[in-house]
């Protein structure tokens, strides 16, 4: 069991990364920013170099010249036509397959992006995560989904997915939590750190009984596809 934020970081660290859907909602991301939970922003603090691609227009163009984080405006379903032609170390999909339309054209047209060694981080919540359950079990009529969400995924349907698109299983797991970002706890002072550390260990207790919250899946290219 894992922090999926901690974990996406852990990959990112002194790589250069393509992250894509990174603003997060609109306006939302602008919040996180203030509050210090934006996922784009503790990813270029930690990579190498850390690029964002987003359908969201206005989003991406404020976050360049505001905040000059570098970003595209591009369809995930339609990478083809991006105007884009580096290759990554890592490749951040975090909760956004569950968004698309067509996930499969997703999962091809990233390819241009990837070499040999490159890894495609793909994150999404789990059809059979307890959360989930549980509420569907107490109001069946109600099934808890965020309204922009297409389809779920359960560990089997998503390496099965990546499978056929021609991916190779490097890790996965189940993760838990969101915004924990307790990846500079040592760079805090001593009386910060032993707060962080008793958040972290209340949080893990809180969330036991809501484990398997989502899918962190780690693939590479099969060799045929390479």
């Amino acid at each position: 069991m894992i922090y999926r934020i901690d974990e996406i970081l852990n990959y990112c660290k002194d790589k250069k990364v393509l992250h894509l859907g990174y603003v997060q909602h609109s306006p939302k991301y602008k919040k996180q920013i203030d509050q210090g939970t934006w996922l784009h922003a503790h990813i270029s603090d930690v990579a190498k170099e850390a690029i964002g691609l987003d359908i969201l227009v206005d989003a991406v163009e404020d976050l360049k010249t505001n905040y000059n984080y570098n970003g595209y405006v591009g369809n995930v379903e339609k990478l083809e036509s991006l105007n884009l032609n580096d290759k990554f170390d890592v490749i951040v999909a975090g909760e956004l397959i569950e968004h698309l339309e067509n996930p499969g054209m997703f999962l091809n047209g990233v390819k241009r992006f990837m070499r040999n060694d490159s890894i495609l981080i793909v994150t999404t919540p789990n059809a059979f995560g307890q959360v989930y359950q549980n509420s569907y079990n107490n109001t069946p009529e109600l099934e808890w989904v965020n309204d922009e969400h297409v389809t779920w995924f359960s560990k089997y349907t998503l390496k099965r997915l990546l499978e056929r698109c021609g991916y190779a299983e490097k890790d996965y797991g189940y993760y838990f939590g969101y915004e924990t970002f307790e990846s500079d706890i040592s760079t805090s002072s001593p009386f910060v750190r032993r707060l962080k550390t008793l958040k972290r260990k209340w949080t893990y207790s809180r969330l036991q009984k809501n484990r398997q919250t989502g899918l962190f899946f780690v693939s590479q290219l099969k060799s045929n596809d390479q």
